[in-house]
């Protein structure tokens, strides 16, 4: 489209200009018709071959490395393309990777919006039985379970996987299956074991590994009542992706100390993340905030609003884990038995 004419304060660039074509190219609409131009094309065992497989790859690949970027809705976008294509191709291991990336993108809107996809996961994963892919949304589920309560189911499906010693997951499994059993005991044993073997992926070459161990070390600290160790090692965290939890550790442990300087530095830990699970931690921190430093009376409904969201985006467990932090924060205050007395039901 030709716009207004503009005044060329370049005269010598007239000719170049008036000789020049601008082409644009419609891609999307070009490969649309290239793919549906090509028969269906599969090797001589029946498995589908031709340009599909090798888009639904790049396509999750790609969707795999946007979140770093700040782009999660656009990952989530790609992700899900990635797995409606590869269901229709039938093409069960690029459908466990889609899977397997959008529970890391979509974590973003909260753990417990992971739940179906890692139950999805884990029952492809036992059909195909492929590795390393196994093993993650085998874990994954495991843990949906565990913050959803259900600690007895997630220890069975535990016991389903089959690592060997040297297997870099197999710290990861007994590090969940150690924190079951504290959970089900109150043995504190079973909290140190906890710990000990999530600090053993924090010797990992890669840094998301690290990451994740370091943040699971912080969660165990929580539990033991180490606060200061515990935000400690959160602020020690090297990368930020949206399924880790130690933006929750630090404010939780900044709340129950005081250290209101260090609840106002826990949004710098998830800087360029967005969705419903930063949205709520905002609100967590400026809850926080609130009482430590405002009128505490006038934070009830806030209080339970939080509650309620804090549920329906990290699950019953991370909420109840909340009621007790109020209790302990407001111990005079009437909503401060009422929490108690529902995280003790629960």
């Amino acid at each position: 489209r030709r716009g207004p004419s503009r005044k060329n304060n370049n005269p010598g660039s007239e000719k170049l200009m008036s000789d020049s074509k601008l082409v644009l190219v419609d891609g999307s609409s070009y490969l649309y018709r290239a793919y549906h131009a090509l028969p269906k094309l599969t090797t001589s065992r029946g498995e589908p071959t031709g340009a599909m497989p090798l888009l639904i790859a790049a396509m999750n690949t790609r969707g795999s490395t946007l979140p770093a970027l700040g782009r999660s809705a656009e990952a989530g976008a790609l992700l899900r393309e990635a797995l409606r294509l590869a269901e229709r191709e039938n093409l069960p291991l690029d459908t466990l990777r889609a899977i397997n990336n959008l529970t890391v993108v979509e974590a973003v809107n909260g753990q417990a919006a992971l739940f179906s996809s890692y139950e999805r996961g884990f029952e492809l994963a036992q059909r195909v039985r492929y590795g390393a892919l196994l093993v993650r949304l085998t874990t994954g589920y495991a843990a949906a379970l565990v913050r959803d309560g259900h600690f007895e189911d997630a220890r069975e499906v535990l016991a389903s996987i089959e690592v060997g010693e040297e297997s870099e997951w197999t710290g990861v499994i007994r590090g969940i299956d150690a924190y079951i059993g504290w959970a089900l005991t109150g043995d504190a044993a079973d909290l140190d074991r906890h710990i000990d073997y999530a600090s053993i992926g924090m010797d990992s070459s890669e840094p998301q590994y690290r990451a994740h161990a370091a943040s699971a070390v912080a969660g165990g600290l929580l539990l033991k009542g180490d606060l200061t160790g515990a935000v400690e090692m959160a602020e020690k965290v090297e990368v930020s992706q949206p399924n880790q939890d130690h933006w929750r550790t630090a404010a939780l442990c900044a709340l129950r100390l005081g250290d209101a300087d260090r609840l106002r530095r826990v949004p710098q830990m998830y800087d360029g993340l967005s969705g419903r699970r930063f949205d709520l931690l905002d609100d967590i921190v400026a809850a926080g905030l609130d009482l430590l430093e405002g009128d505490a009376g006038r934070m009830t409904p806030a209080l339970d609003d939080l509650t309620s969201r804090i549920e329906s985006v990290e699950g019953p467990l991370n909420a109840a884990e909340w009621r007790l932090v109020i209790a302990e924060v407001l111990p005079d205050h009437p909503a401060a038995r009422e929490a108690a007395e529902e995280a003790h039901r629960w």
